[in-house]
């Protein structure tokens, strides 16, 4: 069996406290209803729409009602139709919210009029002249095809600015009126209500005239026994016959009550495996200044709020778009700006998950241009608003790629990626792109006239003839080869037995800048210092030997037996990890400033040269040893 339980907030208690008309979209336009609290609106709309079971109000105060005082039971069942609260009018000008409200539904349901003679605010000349200006105005100024004072309300309760335009017009060409402004108000609004036919009022569906509710102070909420058992009186951890629960929830714009909590509670009740409650619909009401109707708007999008905020702080910390696309599609809204917004989002994804730079590039430049139109994200729907808050967090995430021409910087990248604690793909990010990185910023480079560049070539081309067809993958990248394994044979002939090698190989390197020997590469450099270039090097070389060591799960390697220590301690592993990115991300950065603005002339050799300048010294070979063999 199926059950619907409307949980509601109670308003704060007021002594000024005035009539309202409230409004609600239905499937073919707009619902009506007359209401002194957002609570009795709310209400009002859920009984009129579906059969309800049970009503649970949330309120701040212990013992709310004047009437009942200390004595009230607050989880006791009463009926909102109880005549006792029709007995006199004092709790409709002396009372609690709580006791205003049951008052007000007690009218409701009893169907007791509640409605003014507005004719006594005005008299009969004023009320003909006010009603010829309303319909001249209708007939000027509505949009609508058919000029049907009955829906009038509709398109002034839809349209602010017009509904304003209304009430200018009507005191520009009445200036008397200004005598009693709330007077003519009230009465203008009165009569474009009443005009409404009955079908667009809201009324109480007949099965719901003898519903229960049950006042609940606010302290319960911190107690998961009230969440599930005494709120909705069953246990959805049992498995049984319970009922299956439909519920609906109003959150009042005039409460204490924190409404993200309610829904937050709501959300780990409802997700809990085996949980028997479906939140049907979440209607939140928004009172803007200077409309005609207060507006009950259907939320239901938020309901989702906690699955988007995890998709987003997938996303966000961890670079993770999997649940985000999943929520967007799953989601069924169409809307081509988010839709830019979360794909362009995947291709960081991926790019981040493959250490593939181009495509993390793709996403930004998406990115790059969906944020050059910054009113894209001041939409007042439910899914611009929460999409603009992930936007503009993504903004400020990504502010170092998104500055400028949107160009990914290396370092940034890095340092991103760090920050994200997705530390394998700063290793690889490290090993693959910093050789590139190094040299085209004129850190460490091998090149600096183009007149020079054959003689490179060719020691180069001589390097790849000496490798064994299967170690050609090694010189695929001229600039990789040049930083990680150029000359690094020198290393053995080199330092004593224990010494890092690291050190050795990155001390070699300093030595080559600027070296005349024609059978070496020659080094070059637009740091002040040496020491600066031969600190990055060994930052690079170092990490690299941590990585490997890490990815063989080389133990013995990491200073201890064992690649966990105990529970709240950190991993060796994770700790040596963390100081090498460290320390490669200060020496580099380090290096990077003094070479700002030097602009050096660095000369890059292509993989295709190389290959060819080594076939053809090979074809030479063959052909020289030849000649020798004919000269034999």
């Amino acid at each position: 069996m199926t059950k619907n339980i409307l949980l509601t907030t109670l308003d704060v208690s007021r002594d000024d406290r005035k009539p309202r008309y409230y409004s609600a979209k239905s499937e073919f336009g707009f619902n009506y209803c007359e209401a002194m609290q957002s609570i009795e609106a709310g209400t009002k709309l859920i009984l009129a729409r579906v059969p309800v079971a049970e009503i649970l109000i949330i309120g701040e105060e212990k013992f709310p009602s004047l009437k009942l005082g200390t004595d009230m039971d607050v989880e006791k069942s009463f009926k909102l139709k109880d005549a006792e609260y029709l007995a006199n009018a004092y709790y409709e000008t002396h009372h609690s919210a709580f006791d205003l409200y049951r008052y007000r539904m007690a009218q409701y349901i009893n169907e007791v009029s509640t409605e003014e003679d507005s004719d006594t605010l005005v008299d009969e000349a004023l009320r003909e002249n006010l009603v010829k200006l309303i319909n001249d105005f209708q007939e000027s100024y509505s949009e609508r095809e058919t000029k049907r004072l009955n829906r009038f309300f509709d398109e002034l309760s839809g349209n602010r600015d017009l509904y304003e335009k209304l009430i200018t017009y009507l005191f520009t060409s009445l200036p008397d009126l200004r005598k009693n402004t709330a007077q003519v108000v009230k009465w203008v609004e009165n009569y474009l209500y009443n005009e409404l036919k009955p079908s667009a009022k809201l009324e109480c569906l007949e099965v719901n005239e003898n519903v229960s509710a049950r006042y609940i102070p606010a302290v319960m909420l911190e107690k998961r026994e009230f969440w599930v058992n005494s709120m909705l009186d069953t246990d959805p951890f049992v498995n049984g016959e319970e009922d299956e629960i439909n519920l609906y929830v109003v959150l009042s714009n005039d409460s204490a009550i924190d409404g993200q909590l309610i829904l937050n509670m709501l959300d780990i009740l409802i997700s809990t495996p085996g949980s028997n409650v479906c939140l049907k619909k979440i209607y939140k009401v928004i009172d803007l200044a200077g409309s005609l109707t207060v507006k009950i708007e259907d939320s239901t999008a938020l309901s989702k709020s906690t699955k988007l905020v995890s998709a987003a702080h997938a996303f966000l910390n961890y670079s993770k778009t999997d649940m985000l696309v999943n929520f967007w599609e799953n989601s069924g809204v169409q809307d081509e700006r988010i839709s830019k917004l979360i794909y362009a989002a995947r291709h960081v994804d991926v790019g981040i998950s493959m250490c593939n730079i181009p495509e993390v590039q793709e996403g930004i430049d998406r990115l790059h241009e969906i944020f050059r139109d910054e009113s894209s994200w001041k939409e007042e729907s439910e899914y611009g608003l929460l999409f603009g808050i992930i936007a503009e967090c993504i903004k400020a995430d990504y502010k170092p790629f998104l500055e400028g021409d949107g160009t990914i910087p290396f370092i940034e990248l890095i340092k991103w990626t760090y920050k994200h604690q997705l530390y394998q793909q700063v290793l690889t990010l490290i090993e693959s792109h910093a050789p590139a990185n190094i040299v085209r910023s004129g850190i460490f480079y091998y090149c600096d006239d183009e007149n020079k560049a054959a003689d490179v070539i060719k020691i180069l081309a001589h390097q790849r003839l000496a490798l064994k067809p299967y170690e050609y993958y090694k010189m695929e990248d001229i600039e990789h080869y040049f930083i990680k394994t150029y000359d690094r044979s020198a290393v053995i002939l080199n330092g004593s037995k224990g010494e890092d090698r690291n050190k050795i190989y990155s001390y070699l390197r300093i030595l080559s800048i600027d070296n005349e020997s024609p059978e070496k590469i020659t080094g070059h450099t637009a740091c002040d210092d040496t020491i600066t270039v031969q600190k990055v090097l060994y930052a690079y070389y170092h990490l690299g030997e941590v990585r490997n060591k890490i990815s063989h799960a080389d133990t013995r390697a990491m200073a201890e037996c064992r690649l966990i220590v105990y529970d709240n301690e950190i991993s060796s592993a994770m700790l040596l990890m963390r100081e090498s990115i460290e320390f490669f991300i200060n020496n580099y950065e380090e290096a990077l400033e003094e070479v700002r603005y030097k602009n050096p002339n660095i000369v890059t050799i292509t993989s295709e040269e190389v290959r060819n300048a080594s076939e053809r010294l090979k074809r030479e070979n063959k052909d020289n040893h030849r000649n020798n063999e004919r000269k034999e």
